[in-house]
Formats: C-alpha cells, structure tokens, sequence
C-alpha cells in the first residue's frame, strides 16, 4: 500500500471516529479572546478565565485586540509555591489590571503580593509583598483600589500559620514605575496600621485613597 493509500485511509478513520461538528483536539485548546468565562470588562477590556483540568487561568485582552494576555493561576487550587490569585481583589481601571495574590510552601507558610500588569503590553508594571515587615506567618489581601494610572492601595492583613485571626492590619499604598521605566520602582508607603481597619472598606477619589479604622473616615495622598 502505498504512503498516499495510507494517508487516505487515516483520513477517513478519523473522519469515522470524530463526532459530526467536533473541532480537532488542537483547536479546542486554542484560546482567543473572546474564550472563557468573563470577570470583568470594560471599555478598554475584558479580563476572562479558561479552566483546564483541575487549573483555573485568568487571561485578558484589550477591547478589539486579539493578543491574549496570560495573567496568572485563580484561586487556591494552585501547586504549593505558586502564586494564586483572589477573585474579591480583582480591579480593571483603563488598561491596568491590580490583584491580591497569594503562594503557600509545603510546610503550609505562606506569603501574599499585590501585582499591577498592564493589559495593554502584558507587562507587570508593579510588584509588591502585601505587608511588607508584617509578624506572623502568613497574610492575606481583603481589598483593593486602583487608579487610571496603574498606582494601587491595598488592605491587607497578618496571621499566625492556620489560624485566620489577624493579629495585625495594614493600608499600604505604591506608585508604579513610569512608562520608560527610567524612574527606580517606589517602596510602598504604609498608610495606616490598626485591628480597628475595616478589611473592606478602601475607595479612592481626587488622588486620596479613602478606608474607614475605629468607625471613622480616614484618607491619605495615593503616592
């Protein structure tokens, strides 16, 4: 038989096996931008997650845009060191995508960051451990706010290993580095400490980051 006969007859078995209207293996695992499941949108984009097997992946592509953006793993299903990112702390603002994420060690310690990735590039264009200098073991991020110009503030709370207590929380806020990344990358500026902080209550305004501690207004310059 020759390679030709072969190559008709593998043709036709797979047109046999494969049911009527399926795509072949390798197109279904392509991804688009207009794929997945979406979590948040707006005029500039559409942030998005495709699930494969036991893994969760955010993604994202600018509006009428066809490059798809590999932002990260979601949620804590992740493997132990990776870092998993929170669904609550998403934020989109213009082209700026902020998260809370979140990475456990095998010996169960873990460590939180907050990130800003420019869907635009694909970028990260700011990076940052959540409570920098905190005690205990582990932390987790409770809130976000993020401006037009990719600079982010964050609640963010620590805890002893396995216990959810907190036992010290955090306003903590960074500025991103300039477009021609000429300018060094800020430290973040912790702007309030305290149990009395609201886990959830930042908002943001005329350049002021905004949180309630102690049942009282509180506000500070967003660097």
């Amino acid at each position: 038989m020759s390679h030709r006969t072969v190559s008709a007859y593998a043709g036709l078995a797979a047109a046999v096996l494969l049911p009527a209207g399926a795509a072949p293996a390798s197109a279904a695992k392509k991804i688009t931008c207009s794929s997945g499941t979406t979590v948040l949108a707006s005029k500039d984009a559409r942030v998005f997650t495709v699930t494969r097997g036991q893994v969760r992946r955010l993604l994202a592509c600018k509006t009428g845009g066809r490059k798809v953006r590999r932002i990260g793993l979601m949620g804590r299903n992740v493997p132990a060191s990776e870092f998993g990112i929170e669904r609550k702390t998403l934020r989109l603002t213009g082209r700026y995508l902020a998260y809370g994420a979140r990475a456990c060690s095998q010996e169960e310690f873990c460590e939180s960051q907050v990130d800003v990735v420019s869907i635009r590039t694909g970028k990260t264009v700011l990076a940052s451990i959540a409570t920098p200098g905190a005690p205990g073991d582990d932390d987790f991020v409770t809130d976000v706010v993020l401006s037009d110009r990719g600079h982010v503030a964050w609640i963010s709370h620590a805890t002893v290993v396995n216990d959810a207590t907190p036992i010290a929380r955090y306003v903590t806020a960074k500025a991103r580095r300039t477009d021609a990344g000429l300018a060094p990358a800020q430290l973040p500026v912790t702007l309030g400490t305290g149990l009395d902080i609201a886990s959830t209550s930042l908002a943001l305004g005329g350049g002021h980051v905004y949180w309630t501690q102690a049942a009282t207004a509180r506000s500070a310059l967003l660097p």
